[in-house]
């Protein structure tokens, strides 16, 4: 089975009144930059209609589903260079994610070793200006009783197969983890008329620091 990051492209939006429109994407938009280049030069491939999800891998899950059951608030994420906090949830469901950011359930928890990853749409609720965070900016993720710090280290552009980028050791996938990062996922390109699109997927990476 083909494996997917998780879309957060929005093509219905609401208004503030609660209705909603459709954005017609084959009009001409102009492109907000991330300021990052795609990871590979690969053919862009062709994306399915439905929610696309990175399926669990066996050998890499963790035992902490237990505890948390889709769409349940596990703690509070914040980027201060975006002025935003986040409360987040176990799993990447098209529901859970209509409610904030979504905790990958098969990676790890916040402060493990291993990848904790987070995906989140690409709307000014969530992670609109994730393109603003960049090398050095801390996130912070509070999770039971405590506060993680995570320091940003690098960010890019994949296309949404390469799904290396949340397995448990995303600089070399495939061996033991050693680190305890911090992926966070979301949809690009994004546009000035408040619309984004699903064609590739802004990633961001972080370390948690020595706390």
């Amino acid at each position: 089975m083909k494996r997917w990051i998780a879309p957060i492209a929005v093509v219905v939006l609401a208004t503030a009144a609660g209705a909603s429109y459709i954005i017609d994407m084959s009009q001409p938009r102009t492109v907000i930059s991330d300021n990052v280049q795609p990871s590979v030069s690969v053919t862009t491939p062709t994306i399915p209609n439905h929610q696309p999800t990175v399926s669990p891998n066996p050998n890499t899950a963790n035992t902490h589903k237990a505890f948390f059951k889709e769409g349940q608030r596990m703690g509070k994420l914040t980027i201060p260079k975006m002025k935003q906090s986040w409360d987040f949830y176990e799993g990447i469901s098209q529901q859970t994610l209509k409610r904030g950011p979504g905790h990958y359930s098969f990676d790890a928890l916040p402060g493990d070793v291993g990848n904790f990853a987070i995906a989140g749409h690409r709307t000014k609720r969530d992670f609109w200006f994730l393109h603003q965070v960049g090398a050095g900016d801390l996130i912070y993720v509070d999770y039971g009783n405590k506060r993680y710090t995570y320091k940003v280290y690098t960010k890019y552009i994949i296309w949404p197969d390469e799904v290396s980028v949340v397995d448990p050791n995303p600089e070399a996938p495939g061996t033991k983890p050693t680190k305890r990062l911090l992926t966070i996922t979301t949809c690009t390109p994004i546009y000035r008329d408040g619309s984004s699109s699903s064609e590739q997927r802004l990633v961001v990476h972080a370390e948690l620091m020595v706390q």
